[in-house]
């Protein structure tokens, strides 16, 4: 790596690593109703999972990053994209018991950020001169997925996505766990990856 990539690496994860924690600094204090003492809720589901999205993501970041360093703004770029979806994502519990938790929008925000990993991973593929690798495929599955449970959540029935007895809210929670599944399919094999144990 040149003394170039490596300088604006270091720039451009100054400021990324800023947004990130001013993000999870207000939503903490957004939701410190929620977190002290915890309550078990749907809204403490989906919070719980934009925390694990986005710290998963912080790690793999860095990791990325120290292995392969930007080499031109366009990464930087697709950062203030993911950024941005982070953001949607830990808004959709609602900052208050009042507010409207909306799983739609939580949904939505997972595949604006699967894409947003896809390319990302594929940009890095381009700097890097590599060939198609299994990370974009991890990138495309979850994408996918997501898509297709974001058809489901807003375009099936119901009565043929969840049995009547759960209601709405355990309508919500069972989308809620099916996303938990999206990042841990997307997250367990990014990180063996990153780590180099496959």
């Amino acid at each position: 790596m040149s003394t170039e990539s490596i300088d604006r690496t270091k720039v451009f994860a100054r400021v990324t690593d800023t947004i990130f924690a001013v993000l999870m600094s207000l939503s903490f204090v957004q939701y410190h109703w929620l977190i002290a003492p915890p309550e078990l809720s749907l809204r403490l589901y989906m919070l719980l999972l934009a925390y694990i999205l986005v710290v998963f993501s912080r790690i793999g970041f860095h990791l990325s990053i120290g292995k392969k360093a930007y080499q031109n703004n366009r990464r930087f770029l697709v950062d203030f994209l993911i950024l941005y979806a982070y953001f949607l994502l830990l808004t959709a519990p609602g900052f208050d018991e009042d507010s409207v938790r909306n799983v739609s929008l939580m949904l939505w925000s997972l595949a604006l950020i699967f894409s947003g990993y896809l390319l990302w991973d594929y940009l890095k593929m381009q700097e890097h001169k590599e060939k198609f690798t299994r990370g974009i495929s991890i990138s495309i599955l979850c994408l996918v997925s997501s898509v297709i449970t974001i058809v489901v959540y807003n375009y099936i029935p119901f009565e043929f996505t969840v049995p009547n007895i759960l209601g709405n809210s355990g309508r919500d929670l069972v989308f809620v766990f099916v996303s938990f599944g999206n990042i841990f399919l997307f997250w367990i094999p990014k990180m063996k990856l990153l780590l180099g144990k496959t």
